[in-house]
Formats: structure tokens, sequence, C-alpha cells
């Protein structure tokens, strides 16, 4: 049936003034996610002090991703490392009940889900932690920005004590994910950096380290040691002088 043509600018009105409504009850979360963002990780750990942190519950993807790489840094920082037992306790809290929030309308979401096993090992969780980790890596297995937080997640702030083999002892599947994640890392110039920290600083995981660079391409395996020649040679120079 034909619509009267009088009534289309009505409907049409109703429907622009339905979104109008919603868009300012959303704007309000917007803003507020907005502001949180650039807030500073001390501010943040000082304000755990006293309360438990909230994250607006922003539906923009682009908010709610700033949102969870913030959660990420607060939990993978320096900050994380000094904080107040109880204020770190919090903000690990606020992290994962906001992670979960995300998950509920975006369960692809590997940001999402690398949040909540760092939040999920600083509350003593380990093996839900390794889950949430194993989800991170399915949902994302070729982002390179990704692949790198989880290996500084596991290897250079120890956040999750997992077992990683090198040579030829039978890997885990966290174990294969993680080297995965190497050889994602490996192919970004800008993330080399990376994998050379985790050369110096984690000496008893060198062996799987290298193990897992000994599947790159040759050019890559070359950077990868170029690269951290030079960092050793400028070790060794700093330490005689």
């Amino acid at each position: 049936m034909m619509q009267t043509p009088g009534l289309m600018p009505l409907a049409l009105s109703a429907g622009f003034g339905g979104i109008f409504v919603v868009a300012l009850w959303l704007l309000p979360a917007e803003l507020a996610g907005q502001r949180q963002v650039g807030r500073g990780a001390t501010s943040i750990y000082l304000q755990a002090l006293g309360s438990v942190p909230e994250f607006a519950a922003v539906r923009s993807w682009r908010v709610q991703q700033a949102q969870l790489t913030g959660c990420d840094d607060l939990l993978a920082g320096p900050s994380a490392k000094i904080a107040d037992p109880q204020a770190m306790h919090r903000v690990a809290g606020a992290c994962l009940k906001r992670a979960d929030e995300v998950l509920r309308s975006s369960p692809t979401a590997a940001i999402a889900h690398l949040v909540r096993a760092q939040a999920l090992a600083f509350l003593g969780r380990s093996v839900d932690a390794e889950s949430a980790l194993l989800l991170a890596q399915k949902t994302a297995p070729h982002e390179g920005w990704l692949a790198a937080r989880r290996l500084r997640f596991v290897l250079l702030n120890n956040g999750l004590d997992v077992p990683l083999t090198g040579g030829t002892a039978p890997a885990s599947e966290i174990d294969l994910a993680l080297r995965a994640d190497v050889l994602t890392v490996l192919q970004i110039d800008d993330y080399l950096p990376l994998l050379v920290q985790l050369y110096q600083r984690q000496t008893d995981r060198r062996a799987w380290l290298l193990a897992a660079v000994e599947k790159a391409p040759i050019a890559r395996k070359r950077a990868f040691l170029a690269l951290l020649r030079g960092a050793l040679r400028g070790a060794s120079n700093g330490g005689r002088g």
C-alpha cells in the first residue's frame, strides 16, 4: 500500500527526532569517556587510593579502544610496579569490568581480551588470565601493535608466569601463540627494539626467543640480529666507560 505523501515528512521527522534523543542520551557518557582517556596513570592510581575508578560506558569504538589501550598501559606501565597494592587491585578490577562490558557487545575485540588477561593476572586468577590471553591472540593474530602488547605483558613485565620452552621441547598452546606473536612483531621495524629488550632483560628466556626468531624469513632475522648486536655493543662500551 502506498504511503500518503503528507505523512512522509512526519515519519521522517519522527525518525530523526528519535535519533537526536538517543544521541543526547549517549552524549554525556561519550564526553566523560573522552575526558578520561586524557588522564595520566599517576592521577588514576592516586584516585584509586580512595575509591574504585570508573570508566564511562561509552559506545563509540574509537573511545572504547582508547580506554582499553589506556588500561593496558596502566597495568603494564611503570606506575603499576610502584602503586599501592589496594590501588592496583582497584585499577585492575575497573579495567576488568570495562573489558567485560566491551566484550558483551564486541566479543572479538582483541584488546579487550588482552586487558582481561592483564587484570585477571593482577587479581591472582592466572588460569583465567591464560585463557583470556589465548583469546586475545586468536582474535587478532596478525596485528603487530597487539602482538607487541601481548609480548610486553608476558615477557617484559612478567605479568603472567607461563611455561616457555626453547629448542625442540614440546610447546604448549600459549607458547605457540607467543612464538607467533614474535614472528608478527619481527615483520615491523618499529617493533624490533622490543624484541631486543626482551633478549637483554629476560636472560632465562633467550633460548625461547631465538627459537621463535629462527622461524622468520632470513631478511627479518638479519634485521633483528643486526639491531641486537648494536645494542649489545653499546651496552658493552657503556659498561667499560
